[in-house]
C-alpha cells in the first residue's frame, strides 16, 4: 500500500510565515513614509492655493478700485475652494500684489507664507 503525502509541514509554513513577516517588517515604514510625505505635499499645495486666492482677491480688488493698494484681508473674502484652513483668521497682501500669513494650518501640517513664497519652503508638522 502507498501513502500519499500531500500538503505542507508545519516548518514550511513556519518559514512562510517567517519570510512575509520580515518583508511586512521593511514594507510598513517605507509606506508610512511616503504616506507622511503625500500629507506634508498636500498640506504645501493648500497654501500654494491659498497665496493664489490672496492673488486673485488683490487682481480683483485692483479691477474695482485702481488705488487698492493692498492690506489685511479676512479669509472668508477671498475664493477658496475646499476646505478654508485653521489658525490664520487674516491673510496680508502688499501693495505689489504679495502675499504673506502665518499659522495656517492644513491637515495638520502649519505653513506660512512670505511675499507669496511659503516660508522655508515647506509646512512642518503640527
Amino acid at each position: 500500500m502507498k501513502i500519499n503525502k500531500k500538503g505542507f509541514t508545519l516548518i514550511e509554513l513556519l518559514a512562510v510565515i517567517i519570510i512575509l513577516a520580515i518583508i511586512a517588517l521593511i514594507a510598513v515604514p517605507t509606506i508610512m513614509n511616503i504616506i507622511e510625505n503625500s500629507r506634508k505635499s498636500a498640506a504645501a499645495d493648500s497654501a500654494y492655493g491659498l497665496i493664489s486666492a490672496g492673488e486673485l482677491y488683490y487682481a480683483d480688488q485692483l479691477l474695482k478700485n485702481s488705488s487698492y493698494n493692498g492690506g489685511s484681508v479676512n479669509i472668508t473674502d477671498l475664493n477658496l475652494k475646499g476646505t478654508a484652513p485653521t489658525g490664520v483668521t487674516t491673510i496680508t497682501i502688499s501693495a505689489d500684489g504679495k502675499v504673506s500669513f502665518t499659522g495656517a494650518v492644513f491637515n495638520g501640517y502649519t505653513c506660512a507664507a512670505t511675499d507669496s513664497t511659503l516660508t522655508n519652503g515647506e509646512c512642518t508638522k503640527s
